[in-house]
């Protein structure tokens, strides 16, 4: 998993966004699991507690210009706006049965299935939540699987 979740980092990180204190601490993830009742998968906690809130804008350009059928991750989310994005949630789909931790570009977010994160695995299932239509659709068999994708996209 760390190669994929260097690979990805060091190709699509901003780097001058950047820093420390982007890394989630063990003591956010223990926070967000008690707060909602879950446990975040191992790949996740991996890739947040080694890269954190990392933006990837160069991710978009790439896949536009190549017209690759991905839905491009603009900004992974810090601990601090999970809760944000989770307390906020309207009456949309995603209120109560998932949990977001990326968004794109116009703000729709990817997220975990909560019911999927009711005991510790080492990895769930990614979905995707657009606002415009309040649909949620599942694009991925796990994190690291969904990542790995993008680091396969030709340089």
């Amino acid at each position: 998993m760390t190669t994929t979740f260097h690979e990805f980092a060091t190709r699509f990180q901003r780097i001058e966004a950047y820093s420390e204190s982007i890394k989630f601490t063990p003591a956010e993830i223990q926070s967000i699991e008690e707060v909602y009742q879950i446990k975040l998968p191992t790949d996740f906690k991996e890739f947040a507690l080694s890269y954190g809130a990392i933006s990837t804008p160069n991710l978009d350009r790439l896949i536009l210009d190549k017209m690759i059928e991905l839905y491009s991750v603009q900004n992974f989310l810090s601990s601090e706006s999970i809760n944000l994005r989770k307390n906020t949630l309207s009456a949309s789909v995603l209120k109560g049965e998932y949990m977001p931790f990326a968004e794109d570009w116009f703000g729709d977010m990817f997220a975990f299935k909560i019911s999927d994160l009711k005991t510790l695995k080492p990895t769930s299932p990614i979905y995707f939540y657009t606002y415009d239509y309040d649909t949620i659709t599942k694009i991925s068999d796990g994190f690291t699987i969904w990542l790995e994708e993008f680091n396969k996209i030709p340089k």
